[in-house]
C-alpha cells in the first residue's frame, strides 16, 4: 500500500454494509446483525488497526451495551445532545466533522473510519472530508430502510479502486471506492 502524506492530515474512510437492495438498516434502531462474520472481522480489523472511529448517537445507541464503546478505538460519537451519552474516557461527543478532524490531526491520528448512520455519512461526505468508501455487498435484501446516502443535494461520482470477495469463496462483495469531488 502507498504511503500516505502525514500533512494531509488523517485520512478518512467510510466503512459500511449494504444489502442487495441498497440499504444499510430496515431502521434507526436496528444493530446491523443481517451482515456475515467476513464483514464483522473486517469491519473489526480495520477499525481496530486504525484506532477511531466516528459514529453518529443513533448509531452508537444501537450497539450493545456490552459493545459500547468499541474496544481498542476511540470513540468520536456525533451528537447535539452530549449530555445524552455515558461518561466515558473514550468517548468523545462532538457535533462538528471539522473539529473532529482538527482533533485527530492533533493527536497525530493517521486513519479513522466513519462508520455510520446515514447522516454522519452525509455530513462528512458533503463538507468534502471523506476520502474513500469500502462498502460491503451482503447477499440479502432487505426490502425496505436507510440508504448509505439519503439526502444529498447533487451528484458525486466515485472511482473504483478494488471489487473482490470479502474473503476468498465468501459471498459478500467488498468494493473499494475514491470519491472525486468536484474539480478533481
Amino acid at each position: 500500500m502507498e504511503e500516505r502524506d502525514p500533512l494531509l492530515g488523517p485520512e478518512i474512510i467510510a466503512i459500511a454494509a449494504q444489502s442487495l437492495d441498497g440499504f444499510i438498516a430496515t431502521d434507526s434502531d436496528q444493530f446491523i446483525n443481517w451482515t456475515s462474520k467476513e464483514d464483522k472481522r473486517h469491519f473489526a480489523k480495520h477499525t481496530t488497526e486504525a484506532g477511531v472511529i466516528i459514529v453518529g448517537r443513533r448509531t452508537y445507541e444501537t450497539f450493545p451495551i456490552t459493545l459500547r464503546p468499541l474496544k481498542n478505538r476511540l470513540n468520536f460519537v456525533l451528537t447535539n445532545n452530549p449530555q445524552t451519552l455515558p461518561e466515558h474516557p473514550d468517548i468523545i461527543p462532538d457535533n462538528s466533522p471539522l473539529d473532529i478532524l482538527r482533533e485527530l490531526d492533533r493527536r497525530a491520528c493517521r486513519r479513522a473510519f466513519v462508520i455510520g448512520g446515514a447522516s454522519v455519512y452525509r455530513q462528512f461526505l458533503e463538507q468534502k472530508l471523506i476520502e474513500q468508501l469500502w462498502l460491503t455487498v451482503e447477499p440479502v435484501i432487505l426490502g425496505d430502510g436507510i440508504k448509505l446516502f439519503n439526502g444529498l443535494s447533487h451528484l458525486y461520482r466515485f472511482e473504483l479502486l478494488a471489487c473482490e470477495p470479502l474473503t476468498p469463496g465468501s459471498n459478500s462483495a467488498l468494493l473499494k471506492y475514491k470519491i472525486k469531488y468536484h474539480g478533481e
